[in-house]
């Protein structure tokens, strides 16, 4: 059977799904945060791998599947993506494999065109967005740095500043 695997790792957990080239899901699975920058290389990519052992347990099939996209937080810089396919490989999940921010990934989710834009407000905030000509546009969540406004992070601590000035 020729499988799939689709995998989504944030800053609070990571999803796997295994489905078929004609999309029938097959099985999912769900770990522990899989982003590196924030809980360290080593425990992201043992939570990746959890999540995916146990799609494929649901699944019913053997690792490695014929291919997967990986739609990683963190992965923002071109040395966070050398270090991240590195260790997917290693990981030998799937035969073939793309390493993806995981705001393109939410993009190609929410949207059947092959253009748009979307904005992510998760622990951190991001975007990104495809022109129709394919052009690609990232704006990575590099935290206070690149004014990272609108992620949980920045919500909850404009929350505790504005409760503190209001006692």
């Amino acid at each position: 059977m020729n499988c799939v695997l689709g995998v989504d790792a944030g800053n609070s957990k990571t999803f796997a799904l295994v489905a078929e080239t004609t999309g029938r899901v097959l099985g999912f699975g769900r770990a522990g945060p899989g982003n590196h920058q924030t809980v360290g290389l080593e425990r992201a990519l043992a939570e990746i791998r959890r999540a995916c052992e146990a799609a494929c347990a649901e699944a019913g099939i053997p690792l490695p599947v014929a291919f997967g996209v990986f739609g990683l937080a963190g992965a923002d810089l071109p040395e966070d993506f050398v270090l991240l396919e590195r260790g997917i490989r290693e990981l030998k999940l799937a035969q073939r494999f793309r390493v993806e921010n995981d705001t393109l990934v939410a993009l190609r989710a929410g949207t059947r065109r092959p253009w748009g834009v979307v904005v992510v407000c998760g622990a951190g905030f991001n975007a990104a967005g495809i022109a129709p000509d394919g052009r690609v546009f990232r704006l990575p969540g590099l935290g206070w740095i690149s004014g990272d406004r609108g992620g949980g992070w920045f919500l909850a601590q404009e929350a505790v500043r504005h409760v503190a000035r209001a006692w």
